[in-house]
């Protein structure tokens, strides 16, 4: 827990993290009461020595006389989950914890805090090793698959990114935004500064017909494009830099449909992201 809250400073310091501790299980209370009332005392050891860090101990609303309530445990499997009652509790004391971080948020209130969308290239620089988080990719010969939106590496990652005194939502607003301006369609170009979710970006763009007579000119630019976007993200984005170390000395696969930008296992592609992606870790 200890590391997960370090990562999570360390990306982006003006998060207020708030830990809870573990409910008690009615099931085998007996045997495992005094463990929980152990890792709670751990948590909130951990809490206390990290001012961006609190913590909140729902337990003892969930006891009563000593031992856990049985209004709030479900009956079917003995008491291992909560009831429907119990669920309303502890989403209430959530609730109760979270809402006075989000009325000073909403009021400017807490200190120093600095939205980093607005302030992306302010982020930290995250150590190059960090305990616990290597990782685990077997042989260098195993592939490092990039794809989704889960993915820092890929295109679709939501974070912002200053380019050219614009600021954009994601590599793929970057990318489709000039794919547009390039092709001259200056409305769809305005709307997609709007629209931030990347499959939807991906979507609106498939209107610009292939026969358009810059097409040529854009399969050109294009890979200058993602290699400016590659560059900008290494410059303002610091969990971008530290994975892209970890996926050294791996193959990058852009493991996407599209057979210029990805490759499919077994089906191939020529995977020219996974190929920048490649030449700017080589450079850093």
């Amino acid at each position: 827990m200890q590391v997960l809250v370090e990562m999570i400073h360390s990306i982006n310091p003006q998060t207020i993290i708030i830990v809870s501790g573990i409910l008690p299980r009615r099931v085998d209370y007996q045997q495992t009461g005094h463990l929980t009332r152990a890792v709670n005392q751990m948590l909130n050891t951990m809490a206390a020595h990290n001012s961006f860090c609190f913590f909140i101990d729902p337990a003892g609303s969930f006891l009563r006389g000593g031992s856990p309530d049985a209004r709030l445990y479900a009956y079917a499997d003995g008491g291992l989950h909560l009831s429907p009652e119990g669920t309303r509790v502890l989403r209430r004391l959530f609730g109760d914890a979270v809402k006075p971080w989000v009325r000073r948020l909403q009021q400017g209130t807490l200190p120093n805090f600095t939205c980093p969308c607005h302030h992306p290239g302010a982020l930290p620089s995250i150590p190059p090793q960090l305990p616990g988080l290597a990782l685990t990719l077997g042989s260098p010969t195993t592939p490092r698959y990039v794809q989704g939106l889960g993915d820092p590496l890929s295109n679709f990652w939501v974070h912002p990114i200053t380019y050219m005194e614009r600021v954009y939502s994601s590599g793929e607003q970057l990318f489709q935004y000039f794919q547009a301006l390039r092709h001259y369609q200056y409305r769809l170009s305005q709307r997609l500064l709007h629209e931030h979710c990347p499959i939807e970006l991906r979507r609106r763009t498939r209107r610009i017909h292939s026969s358009c007579p810059v097409t040529c000119g854009w399969n050109i630019s294009r890979v200058q494009i993602v290699r400016d976007t590659i560059q900008a993200r290494i410059a303002q984005q610091p969990l971008f830099v530290w994975m892209l170390r970890q996926s050294s000395p791996h193959h990058i696969s852009h493991n996407v449909d599209s057979n210029y930008w990805g490759e499919i296992p077994g089906v191939g592609g020529q995977n020219t992201y996974g190929i920048l992606l490649m030449e700017a870790r080589h450079n850093l």
